[in-house]
């Protein structure tokens, strides 16, 4: 992106239709009250361990090495907020902007060519349990985004980047297959113009049936209700994409 294109995006209002991306959806700043807590967690984490080190050491000798330790902590947590503080994605109609520190970019959701979902329930019993996203988002241009739990309203913000990102997908996709190409769309499963081929064997496209997650696969069945592949669905380039393709078919 240009500096005129950056100047341009700055000077407007976030809720303010984008030049060249259409009407504002949302605004996804950095979460920065998990920031903090987050860094003060780093802090207090090693500081207790070293006063538990140093508990029997005389007061002279801790004097003169534990507050050198407790400011090189306090200053890595202080790097660890400031390297997230500033990070926000502004959705769009047609694409969204991303800022990470002084780094600005904007992309058209038809640019992402590869959008890996990472998605882990965490907790200790049924206690303070809690989802734990993170998409790794690649361009066109071997461009790498993070999308994680620093951005708030986390949930909308991944759910409209999947729609968002499909709906635009979709048609490159549907496009290349009705001009006789071949899609990889990951794990080693290719699409066709004629069906799907996985491992060598191929499904035709009126022989697809139904499909189900299970165990970190997509289990792909034929139309008796057959098995006739899992692939891996941390290996695929975009699930949610592939599973419009096969919703279109």
């Amino acid at each position: 992106m240009t500096t005129d294109e950056i100047e341009i995006e700055s000077s407007q209002s976030i809720f303010e239709p984008h030049p060249t991306l259409g009407k504002y959806v949302s605004h996804h700043p950095s979460n920065r009250i998990r920031l903090v807590m987050r860094a003060a967690i780093f802090y207090a984490i090693p500081v207790l361990i070293l006063q538990a080190l140093f508990w029997d050491v005389s007061d002279g000798a801790a004097s003169r090495f534990l507050p050198a330790m407790f400011a090189a902590i306090a200053l890595g947590a202080v790097w660890y907020t400031a390297h997230f503080w500033n990070r926000e994605v502004i959705l769009y109609e047609q694409g969204f902007t991303y800022q990470q520190g002084s780094q600005q970019g904007q992309f058209r959701y038809a640019d992402i060519a590869i959008l890996q979902p990472a998605v882990q329930r965490l907790g200790l019993v049924n206690v303070f349990q809690f989802t734990n996203f993170n998409y790794t988002l690649i361009t066109i241009d071997d461009e790498v985004l993070r999308i994680t739990n620093l951005f708030s309203d986390i949930r909308k913000l991944v759910t409209r980047l999947e729609g968002y990102i499909a709906r635009d997908r979709l048609l490159i996709i549907q496009q290349a297959l009705d001009k006789g190409e071949t899609v990889d769309v990951g794990a080693g499963l290719r699409l066709s113009k004629s069906g799907l081929n996985y491992e060598g064997r191929e499904l035709l496209w009126q022989d697809v049936g139904k499909r189900n997650i299970k165990d970190g696969n997509l289990i792909l069945r034929t139309q008796n209700n057959d098995e006739w592949a899992r692939v891996p669905i941390a290996e695929l380039n975009n699930p949610v994409l592939l599973l419009a393709v096969l919703k279109h078919k």
